[in-house]
C-alpha cells in the first residue's frame, strides 16, 4: 500500500489540492489492476480518513493530468464501498454521472451524461435486501442532440458502447421498463440478438454468432458461480485458506481482491491479486483460488463465454 506524506505528495502531484488529513494513495489501471508506479497507472485514487462527525472515508480519483475522475465517500478503505453522493467525470472534464449510493449500490435517482456534457439518461433505482433484485425505472433518455427519446418513462431507449461512438442496443420503454422487442448489435462481448420483454421481464431471446449458430435463452446473462453457490465457495475458502505465518506473528490483517477468468469449461485462469495487500496474503489467496474446483461457466445471450470475476479473500485474526 502506498502512503505519501504531504511533501512527497505535492512533489508528485502539484496540480491537486490537498489537506492535512492522512490518506492512502493507489495507482490503478482502467481494468482495476493496482500498480506500484504512477506512470503505469490510468488514474490515481486517494482515500482520506473520515472528517469529524462521520465514519465515512473521503474518496477522490484523478486522471493523470489532474482532472477529477470520481468524487464520493466510502465506508471501506479498499476496495471502496460507496455511500452517499457520488460524482464522476470524463477525461475531458465533462460530468459523467451524478448519483447517490447506499451500501455500494446506486439508489434513488441517477443522472448520466454524454461526453459532450449533454444529458443522456435519468434513471431511478429501488434497492431491496439481497437477494432481491434492484428495480430500475428509466424516466428520461435523450439522444446526443438533445432530443427526448423517452419522456416520463415512455419511448425508445438507446444504449451506446463505452466511448459513445455507436448505438449497440435499442428498444421500447413503457412505464419505465423494457416492453416489446429489443435488438442488439455485435459487440466485443455479445453477438447480435433480439429479445422480447413484457413489463420489464425478459420473455425470450435469440442470438446468432459469427458461425450462424442460433442460441435461444430466457436469461440474458448468467453469472459464473462456484458449484453449489457462493455460500459453498466461502466455506471452501474458510476450510482451505492458511493464514500466512509471518502475518499471524506480526498481527497483519487484510483483504486480497483476486481477479480471475472463469473459462468456458469452468476452470479458473489468469489469477491475480489486483489490490495492495501484504505479499504473503496475496500469495496465499492466489494459491487457494488456483486449487479451487471448476465453476459453472458464465452464459451471455444463451452462449457459454469466458467471464472475468473478482472475489475478496479476507485475512482476519480473532481476538
Amino acid at each position: 500500500m502506498s502512503r505519501f506524506n504531504l511533501l512527497l505528495f505535492v512533489l508528485l502531484s502539484p496540480f491537486l489540492k490537498v489537506s492535512a488529513q492522512r490518506q492512502n494513495t493507489y495507482f490503478i489501471k482502467n481494468d482495476g489492476q493496482y500498480v506500484t508506479q504512477r506512470d503505469s497507472a490510468d488514474y490515481i485514487r486517494f482515500v482520506q480518513e473520515p472528517e469529524k462527525g462521520t465514519d465515512l472515508y473521503g474518496i477522490k480519483e484523478y486522471y493523470l493530468d489532474g482532472k477529477a475522475k470520481t468524487l464520493g465517500r466510502t465506508s471501506k478503505i479498499d476496495p471502496p464501498l460507496y455511500e452517499g453522493p457520488y460524482r464522476s467525470f470524463y477525461p475531458n472534464g465533462k460530468r459523467k454521472m451524478i448519483a447517490s449510493y447506499s451500501k455500494g449500490k446506486i439508489t434513488d435517482t441517477a443522472y448520466t451524461y454524454y461526453p459532450n456534457g449533454q444529458l443522456y439518461k435519468v434513471v431511478s433505482y429501488t434497492n431491496y435486501p439481497d437477494p432481491a433484485p434492484t428495480v430500475i425505472f428509466t424516466k428520461t433518455v435523450m439522444d446526443s442532440t438533445g432530443k427526448e427519446m423517452v419522456i416520463n418513462g415512455n419511448g425508445q431507449d438507446l444504449v451506446y458502447d463505452d466511448d459513445f461512438k455507436n448505438i449497440v442496443e435499442r428498444g421500447p420503454i413503457k412505464n419505465g421498463v423494457p416492453d416489446g422487442t429489443w435488438t442488439g448489435d455485435q459487440t466485443k462481448t455479445s453477438d447480435p440478438y433480439t429479445e422480447i420483454y413484457a413489463n420489464g421481464e425478459l420473455v425470450s431471446g435469440v442470438s446468432t454468432d459469427n458461425q450462424l449458430v442460433i442460441y435461444k435463452y430466457t436469461k440474458s446473462f448468467i453469472q459464473p458461480q462456484f458449484k453449489g453457490g457462493i455460500d459453498k465457495f466461502y466455506k471452501y475458502l474458510h476450510r482451505n485458506v492458511e493464514y500466512p505465518a509471518r502475518c499471524n506473528r506480526e498481527g497483519i490483517q487484510g483483504v486480497a481482491v483476486v481477479k480471475f477468468t472463469v473459462m468456458k469449461d469452468g476452470t479458473l485462469d489468469d489469477i491475480k491479486v489486483v489490490n495492495y495487500v501484504d505479499p504473503d496474503m496475496a500469495k496465499e489467496a492466489i494459491r487457494v483460488i488456483k486449487a479451487c474446483p471448476p465453476w459453472e461457466p458464465g452464459i451471455v445471450k444463451g452462449k457459454i463465454v469466458k467471464v472475468s470475476y473478482n472475489v475478496p479473500v479476507s485475512f482476519t485474526l480473532s481476538n
